[in-house]
Protein backbone atom coordinates (compact mmCIF):
# COMPACT_ATOMS: atom_id res chain seq x y z
CA UNK A 1 0.00 0.00 0.00
CA UNK A 2 1.34 3.50 -0.89
CA UNK A 3 1.62 6.03 1.65
CA UNK A 4 0.22 9.75 1.09
CA UNK A 5 3.55 11.13 1.32
CA UNK A 6 4.77 8.18 -1.31
CA UNK A 7 1.64 9.17 -3.86
CA UNK A 8 2.35 12.59 -3.67
CA UNK A 9 5.46 12.66 -5.03
CA UNK A 10 4.97 9.88 -7.80
CA UNK A 11 2.39 12.76 -9.00
CA UNK A 12 4.84 15.30 -8.48
CA UNK A 13 7.21 13.50 -10.41
CA UNK A 14 5.23 13.13 -13.02
CA UNK A 15 4.29 16.70 -13.48
CA UNK A 16 8.28 16.91 -13.82
CA UNK A 17 7.98 15.01 -16.91
CA UNK A 18 5.50 17.18 -18.52
CA UNK A 19 7.51 18.89 -21.14
CA UNK A 20 4.64 20.83 -22.49
CA UNK A 21 2.23 24.16 -21.59
CA UNK A 22 -1.74 22.98 -22.25
CA UNK A 23 -5.02 24.47 -21.73
CA UNK A 24 -8.17 22.17 -21.73
CA UNK A 25 -11.39 24.45 -21.79
CA UNK A 26 -15.39 23.00 -22.21
CA UNK A 27 -17.87 24.62 -24.44
CA UNK A 28 -21.09 25.97 -23.09
CA UNK A 29 -24.02 27.23 -24.89
CA UNK A 30 -26.52 29.46 -23.50
CA UNK A 31 -29.56 31.36 -24.83
CA UNK A 32 -28.62 35.16 -24.73
CA UNK A 33 -33.14 36.45 -24.78
CA UNK A 34 -31.50 40.57 -24.83
CA UNK A 35 -29.53 38.85 -28.04
CA UNK A 36 -32.27 36.63 -28.95
CA UNK A 37 -29.05 34.31 -30.31
CA UNK A 38 -27.01 31.33 -28.74
CA UNK A 39 -24.07 32.75 -26.77
CA UNK A 40 -21.18 30.27 -26.90
CA UNK A 41 -18.40 30.47 -24.37
CA UNK A 42 -15.29 28.29 -23.07
CA UNK A 43 -15.01 27.25 -19.98
CA UNK A 44 -11.36 26.27 -18.21
CA UNK A 45 -11.19 22.75 -17.00
CA UNK A 46 -7.42 23.17 -16.64
CA UNK A 47 -6.06 26.40 -16.89
CA UNK A 48 -2.09 26.86 -18.55
CA UNK A 49 -0.19 24.70 -16.99
CA UNK A 50 2.44 21.45 -17.26
CA UNK A 51 0.68 18.48 -19.91
CA UNK A 52 3.03 15.89 -21.82
CA UNK A 53 1.44 15.27 -25.85
CA UNK A 54 2.46 12.33 -27.60
CA UNK A 55 1.60 11.58 -31.09
CA UNK A 56 0.73 7.82 -31.52
CA UNK A 57 1.97 5.97 -34.99
CA UNK A 58 -1.08 6.69 -37.56
CA UNK A 59 -3.68 4.40 -38.08
CA UNK A 60 -5.71 3.47 -41.28
CA UNK A 61 -9.43 3.68 -40.99
CA UNK A 62 -11.96 2.78 -43.08
CA UNK A 63 -15.42 4.60 -42.88
CA UNK A 64 -18.77 3.79 -43.09
CA UNK A 65 -19.12 5.09 -46.73
CA UNK A 66 -16.20 2.99 -47.59
CA UNK A 67 -13.99 5.99 -47.29
CA UNK A 68 -10.01 5.05 -46.05
CA UNK A 69 -8.38 7.47 -43.87
CA UNK A 70 -5.59 8.01 -41.90
CA UNK A 71 -6.04 9.36 -38.15
CA UNK A 72 -3.01 9.71 -35.92
CA UNK A 73 -4.57 9.86 -32.42
CA UNK A 74 -2.59 12.13 -30.23
CA UNK A 75 -2.23 11.38 -26.05
CA UNK A 76 -2.09 14.23 -23.56
CA UNK A 77 -1.42 13.77 -20.13
CA UNK A 78 -2.09 16.87 -17.39
CA UNK A 79 -1.54 16.56 -13.47
CA UNK A 80 -3.99 14.37 -11.65
CA UNK A 81 -7.01 16.16 -10.05
CA UNK A 82 -8.80 17.52 -13.23
CA UNK A 83 -11.88 16.42 -14.73
CA UNK A 84 -11.64 16.70 -18.63
CA UNK A 85 -14.90 15.54 -20.87
CA UNK A 86 -15.35 14.09 -24.20
CA UNK A 87 -15.52 17.09 -26.43
CA UNK A 88 -13.35 19.53 -24.43
CA UNK A 89 -10.47 21.14 -26.61
CA UNK A 90 -6.50 21.47 -25.58
CA UNK A 91 -4.52 24.50 -26.73
CA UNK A 92 -0.67 23.78 -26.95
CA UNK A 93 0.79 26.87 -26.05
CA UNK A 94 3.72 26.96 -28.51
CA UNK A 95 4.00 23.58 -29.48
CA UNK A 96 6.76 21.48 -30.43
CA UNK A 97 7.64 20.76 -33.91
CA UNK A 98 4.87 18.22 -35.23
CA UNK A 99 2.19 18.55 -32.11
CA UNK A 100 -0.85 20.05 -33.53
CA UNK A 101 -1.69 23.67 -31.70
CA UNK A 102 -4.95 22.39 -30.15
CA UNK A 103 -6.59 18.84 -30.43
CA UNK A 104 -10.34 17.79 -28.96
CA UNK A 105 -10.85 14.94 -26.24
CA UNK A 106 -12.29 11.73 -27.71
CA UNK A 107 -11.55 9.91 -24.44
CA UNK A 108 -10.51 10.12 -20.66
CA UNK A 109 -8.83 7.66 -19.14
CA UNK A 110 -10.67 6.48 -15.65
CA UNK A 111 -8.31 7.03 -13.14
CA UNK A 112 -7.73 4.36 -10.40
CA UNK A 113 -7.24 5.31 -6.80
CA UNK A 114 -3.58 6.12 -7.03
CA UNK A 115 -3.64 7.57 -10.31
CA UNK A 116 -0.39 9.49 -10.60
CA UNK A 117 -2.07 12.08 -13.81
CA UNK A 118 -4.99 12.03 -16.13
CA UNK A 119 -4.21 10.92 -19.81
CA UNK A 120 -6.74 11.81 -22.35
CA UNK A 121 -6.94 10.60 -26.06
CA UNK A 122 -7.94 12.99 -28.00
CA UNK A 123 -8.01 14.31 -32.16
CA UNK A 124 -7.25 16.72 -34.45
CA UNK A 125 -10.83 17.09 -35.75
CA UNK A 126 -13.71 18.27 -33.31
Amino acid sequence: MLTTGELEQMRADQVALMPDTVTVERKTSTWDESQRRTVTTWETVYPVGPGRIAIQQAAVQVTASGEVTTIQPVMVTIPHGYTPAQGDRVTVTDPRPGVPERVWVESVETPGIHATACRMACGVTQ
